[in-house]
């Protein structure tokens, strides 16, 4: 007959086998499943993506004049019928970059024509130099100051000579003005009083130019090359400007062709901006094959990094 007291020892001994083996277990699925101890997750490096460059990546933006966006073109003055088809006049171009600086004509026969698909499948504003065809821009505190980058798409007929894409008021003292002349194939930039004229080229052509003014200095690249360098510069005038003619009553060396976009900063713009927006305008408007070899944005758009944060 077997002892109560062994009975009882045996279950305890049989409980405690049991506890160890199940403490065990528990230690086994700890390290086969269980969760390791929870730290602080840290972001990988650089995470995000890379989305198409657009020139308000840029700061220091003043005017944005893209003929290619439709909801900026208006038939009238006060920017509230759209110009959709092509012949469509155009009496309101909106600024897109949010200081208000619209183009505009309150004058309906002197209204410049929308042009459909002009390039690249994009549209443009032809000024057909009949009718004293120009846009105003009036904003107040409008300022092509000392520093600034200025990037124009244009196409100029080759009939027009000399013909004023942009200029500013109020006295031929003052004037600050970029013109194009097919009579020689020359671009010129007009100072105060003189003459700025950069190499020859052809004309009757679609062209995007760069105008990077630091100072007294400018330089003008043609089709983001580099072209010119023009030093002593006088004072650029602040006030008013108008696309498509000289400013002032006999609207003077009026401007034929197209005009399809302006971008105009209000600050000398780094290598880097400005070798982006070059890409940007080159690839946008069929161009890219006219930028050089060398150029970073020759084969592909500018793109721009967007942090996942």
């Amino acid at each position: 007959m077997t002892s109560p007291i062994l009975v009882e020892k045996t279950k305890v001994f049989i409980i405690l086998f049991l506890s160890l083996f199940i403490l065990q277990c528990n230690e086994v699925d700890e390290l086969i499943y269980g969760e390791e101890p929870e730290t602080e997750q840290t972001p990988p490096a650089n995470e995000g993506t890379e989305v198409a460059f657009v020139p308000g990546d840029v700061s220091g933006m003043l005017m944005w004049l893209d003929a290619s966006d439709s909801d900026s073109l208006f038939q009238d003055s006060g920017c509230s019928t759209p110009a959709a088809s092509n012949s469509d006049p155009i009496g309101c171009w909106l600024d897109k970059s949010g200081n208000n600086k619209n183009a505009t004509q309150s004058e309906t026969s002197r209204r410049p024509e929308l042009v459909a698909s002009a390039q690249n499948n994009l549209d443009a504003i032809y000024f057909a130099k009949t009718n004293q065809q120009t846009l105003d821009i009036v904003s107040a505190n409008w300022q092509p100051n000392q520093n600034f980058t200025a990037f124009i798409v244009y196409f100029q007929d080759t009939d027009n000579g000399l013909g004023v894409i942009m200029s500013t008021y109020p006295t031929a003292a003052e004037d600050f003005m970029i013109t194009s002349s097919s009579t020689g194939n020359r671009y010129k930039y007009y100072d105060r009083n003189n003459w700025r004229f950069s190499s020859y080229y052809s004309s009757g052509d679609w062209i995007f130019e760069t105008h990077h003014r630091t100072g007294n200095s400018l330089t003008l690249y043609h089709n983001g090359v580099l072209d010119s360098q023009f030093q002593n510069l006088n004072t650029a005038s602040a006030g008013p400007a108008r696309l498509g003619s000289y400013i002032n009553t006999s609207f003077s060396n009026l401007y034929k062709g197209h005009i399809a976009e302006i971008v105009w900063f209000a600050d000398s713009l780094s290598e880097s901006d400005r070798l982006k927006m070059e890409g940007y305008l080159a690839h946008k408007w069929g161009r890219a094959f006219q930028l050089d070899n060398t150029h970073p944005y020759k084969d592909n758009a500018p793109t721009t990094f967007v942090s996942a944060q």
